[in-house]
């Protein structure tokens, strides 16, 4: 059985997707521009005006110029470098902090809970951020960008919050086991 929609639900769905694809359109043209004057030839996107829907020419001068650049090597290493381990270290000590306050048995679990979400809803803000980082010596290192942001308070509350939902009596199987 299909649901008739009226005149004004028809209405307000076609409104709705014109205006998405609308928004759609003038949130992708920038990265379509980009992309296709980065395959243009250079001379030729230097005289165009307008749109430009489609690449003028065709070249990778732009690519090889890039790629001369030693730098930019070196900065993809340094992204790979931070996301991996980065990513790493946040999930291993959220993985236990989450785990060990979703325990009955730990002393202090909502003082610390509460610290916590403290801190998630009102940071210290940049300057005492730094001011750490400088006391902690780890001013031009790497870690400087990986240690401050180690445990997520956000990741931490989920994590505990489905640790809990592990039965009790499934951990002391596991003990007996």
């Amino acid at each position: 059985m299909k649901i008739k929609k009226s005149w004004g639900e028809r209405f307000f769905d076609t409104g709705n997707v014109a205006f998405m694809v609308g928004l759609m359109l003038v949130t992708l043209y920038p990265l379509i521009y980009v992309l296709f004057a980065s395959l243009s030839d250079p001379s030729q996107l230097s005289q165009h005006r307008g749109l430009l829907l489609k690449s003028l020419g065709f070249s990778l001068d732009a690519y090889r110029k890039v790629f001369e650049n030693p730098m930019i090597m070196i900065g993809y290493a340094n992204t790979i470098f931070y996301v991996v381990v980065g990513t790493c270290i946040n999930i291993v000590l959220t993985s236990l902090a989450a785990y060990s306050l979703s325990r009955q048995n730990v002393m202090l679990k909502n003082s610390i809970m509460f610290m916590i979400v403290f801190t998630m809803f009102f940071q210290g803000g940049l300057v005492p951020l730094y001011l750490l980082v400088g006391d902690l010596g780890m001013i031009d290192t790497r870690w400087a960008l990986i240690i401050p942001n180690a445990v997520s308070a956000w990741n931490l509350i989920i994590m505990r919050t489905a640790f809990q939902s592990v039965p009790v009596s499934l951990e002391e199987s596991a003990r007996i086991d």
